[in-house]
Parts: C-alpha cells; structure tokens; sequence
C-alpha cells in the first residue's frame, strides 16, 4: 500500500522527531546527573519520566495514523459521491435524449392539435433522482435541468405551446443534454 505523505506532515514529523530526540537526551542527562547525586527518589523518577516518553511517542502515532484515517475517509467518501452522482446524471441524460427525440419526432403532430405521444415523455428518473444530487453538479446545469422538466411537464398538461414555445423547448433539452454531459466529463476526470 503506498502512503502519499506531504511536504507539510513531513516536516511536522521531522520537527516531532528532532523535539523527541532532544526530550529523550535531555532526560537520559539529568537521570545521569540524578544518578551521581545519589538521590533516593531516582528509582521512581525513571519510570515515570519513561512514561512521559511513551506519551509523546504514543501521541505522535495517534496523530499520524488520525491523520491518515481522515485523509483516506475523505477520499472514499468523495467517490461513493462521484460514483453516485455520475450514475444519477447517466439516467438524466438518457432520459433527457429519449424525450429530446420524442419531442422532435411529434412536433407537427403536437403543433396539428394530437399531443397523444405526450404519455410517453419521461420524467421518472428526474423525479427519483432530483433529491440526490450533490454538489459536484454544477448550479447552472441543475438550473437548465430542472427548467427543462418544468417545460415538459408543461407540455404534458393540458396548457398548449405554441410553436415559438415548442421550438424553445427542443432546443433547451438539447442545451440540458450539453450541460449534463460536460458536468458527466467533469466528474469522471475528477476521479
């Protein structure tokens, strides 16, 4: 397993490393000192300034391996949201293509006054999907998206389009299906 380590953590370490180094000397210096003077308590000052020790290098362990956790937990959990999100924006964009196609398909029979084919238009994967977006979509493609279900959903109802409208229509779906799939590539090569 490679461990990518900063130049930052590293020189903490470094710097941890060289204070632990003076703790310990220091302390082995006055046991000696202590050890000559002969004094009574230096059988219980060894352990305890062992302990002291123990601690510091304990703490920079703890640190080091937290550091790695949050740091590894971060990037799991960054991906499950790529992965999640690029799933969701495939669904849109299939969706989006088969009602872009549907739309263009019957535009003279909906213009004509038969808005029949409308039961096949599509929006069950943006009314599932909507509450799982995150933030890596970008508020501009959520904004088209969600305009252009609005559009279509209008066309479902019993509110006629004219053709001007219509037309806006087809081509803010084809704008949608751009914008989504530049945010699909975004997500992939982030990863």
């Amino acid at each position: 397993m490679r461990i990518n380590i900063s130049l930052k953590t590293l020189l903490l370490l470094l710097a941890a490393g060289v204070i632990l180094g003076l703790l310990i000397s220091i302390t082995g210096r006055l046991i000696d000192v202590l050890a000559s003077t002969r004094v009574d308590y230096i059988k219980s000052l060894i352990p305890t300034l062992g302990s002291l020790i123990g601690s510091v290098i304990g703490l920079m362990g703890a640190v080091l391996v937290a550091t790695f956790q949050i740091r590894k937990t971060f990037e799991l959990e960054r991906g499950k949201g790529v992965a999640s999100n690029s799933a969701i924006l495939r669904l849109i964009k299939t969706e989006l293509q088969t009602n872009l196609r549907i739309v263009q398909q019957f535009r003279d029979d909906y213009l004509n006054g038969d808005n029949s084919f409308v039961v096949h238009i599509g929006t069950d994967n943006w009314d599932k999907c909507l509450l799982n977006i995150g933030l890596e979509i970008s508020d501009e493609t959520l904004s088209h998206t969600t305009s252009s279900y609005n559009k279509l959903k209008l066309l479902k109802s019993d509110t006629r389009l004219n053709e001007t409208t219509y037309d806006m229509l087809v081509s803010d779906i084809s704008n949608t299906i751009q914008k989504v799939q530049t945010d699909l590539n975004n997500l992939v090569s982030s990863t």
